[in-house]
């Protein structure tokens, strides 16, 4: 049986899905995984993802947001080291909730646990997140 675990992020006011993109390249995060980007702009629920080359960031950014944020989910698959560790961050309708599902070679605890090394993402996630009015966490690890 898998397990899965996300993170959840608040924040106090809507986000700006190519700003906190552009953060995320700043701070060394990737949007190469196996030499694609891999993303979805959803509004009916079927989650239809698309590989594309990675030069193709700035389109998908651009399509993202003249999308309609109130009944559009935007997602891209993000790596947050040189070993392939990451997952698909989902920008919510709203704007004001993202999800980071750790969906990549998964980090867990030492000794052999089964549970998610939050941690290890936080430390990589929260900074970025926090300066940009960054107001709950939430942790799921559930099998």
């Amino acid at each position: 049986m898998t397990r899965s675990a996300d993170i959840d992020f608040t924040f106090q006011d809507p986000v700006d899905p190519p700003a906190v993109m552009r953060r995320l390249l700043e701070a060394g995060v990737s949007i190469d995984y196996e030499g694609r980007l891999s993303y979805v702009l959803d509004q009916d629920g079927m989650f239809d993802w698309k590989r594309v080359e990675v030069e193709k960031l700035g389109d998908v950014l651009e399509r993202a947001s003249k999308s309609p944020p109130e009944r559009t989910t935007f997602g891209v698959s993000i790596i947050l080291d040189g070993v392939n560790t990451g997952g698909d961050l989902l920008f919510h309708p709203d704007r004001r909730n993202l999800s980071f599902l750790i969906t990549i070679n998964r980090r867990n605890l030492p000794h052999g646990s089964k549970f998610c090394d939050f941690s290890w993402y936080l430390e990589r996630l929260t900074p970025i997140f926090e300066s940009m009015g960054l107001a709950e966490i939430e942790l799921c690890d559930m099998s």
